[in-house]
């Protein structure tokens, strides 16, 4: 059953700042450091439009959230930003864009998240970025929490026990070194954030296939 976090975009951006004491604002500035004004971004696994709206709205940033859950969707979609509906773990394909980014749901992923980030380089024409937590509340050792931050945090597709630490999360990173232009500790140093060359962005000019915006367009608000 999804977890009460994800029933509603205000009480889960409400949650994220509790928890996060400011470090959420210090990590949103950090990806969009790193993103070029006007240029297009997907944001998967997007939930609510908060780095869009605090951050790349500002900077013209052709923002497309993806995600499977339609009360964030709505959000996006209120904000003024395009939004599709996409379960990612069967989606043959991913929107093309400059910039394709994910925050802190690469966990929802494991055992094994080489897939979702194989179709993410592939679709980048400038870079990937990734920012996941390294410090987690279910790994707490206080009585409960950690059962009750699986659930609260469903997202829908099942309890995630699994999480990184900077260790496992490195490792797993490890595998794409020639692509890495960053590894850096954000928000405090609860998470590490990853920038990589897209794969996209070795291709000659003209090359691989256009974009498809049909879906986009048809899903404005």
């Amino acid at each position: 059953m999804t977890g009460i976090l994800y029933r509603n975009a205000r009480l889960y951006t409400t949650a994220m700042r509790l928890l996060y004491r400011g470090a959420l604002d210090e990590r949103n500035r950090a990806l969009a450091e790193r993103i070029e004004a006007g240029s297009r971004v997907v944001d998967l696994c997007c939930g609510p439009p908060l780095l869009f709206t605090s951050q790349l709205e500002r900077k013209r940033v052709r923002y497309l959230g993806v995600d499977f859950n339609p009360v964030f969707l709505a959000a996006v979609r209120r904000s003024g930003a395009e939004a599709i509906c996409l379960d990612l773990r069967d989606a043959p394909a991913l929107p093309r864009a400059d910039y394709v980014i994910m925050q802190g749901s690469l966990y929802h992923f494991l055992p094994d998240p080489t897939s979702i980030l194989e179709r993410m380089l592939e679709n980048a024409e400038r870079r990937v970025i990734v920012s996941e937590p390294i410090r987690n509340l279910s790994r707490s050792r206080l009585p409960g929490m950690a059962a009750l931050a699986a659930f609260a945090t469903d997202a829908g597709d099942g309890a995630q026990p699994n999480r990184f630490d900077e260790a496992t999360l490195d490792r797993f990173f490890d595998a794409y070194s020639e692509r890495i232009v960053e590894a850096s500790r954000v928000a405090r140093g609860r998470e590490k954030l990853y920038v990589l060359n897209g794969e996209a962005a070795d291709e000659p000019p003209g090359s691989g296939p256009a974009p498809d915006r049909r879906e986009t367009e048809g899903t404005r608000a």
